[in-house]
């Protein structure tokens, strides 16, 4: 798994896909993994 800021989004980036995870702010704010559980959203 890898990851990528694109335009104000953090990005997280996997075989099947990629997928938004909400703001690099919002990321920032919380532990990564509770950012991934909680936003995850499929693009």
């Amino acid at each position: 798994m890898r990851f990528k800021r694109v335009s104000n989004h953090f990005w997280r980036v996997e075989s099947n896909g990629v997928f938004i995870v909400g703001t690099w702010e919002q990321c920032q704010k919380e532990l990564l993994n509770l950012c991934l559980d909680k936003c995850l959203l499929k693009n």
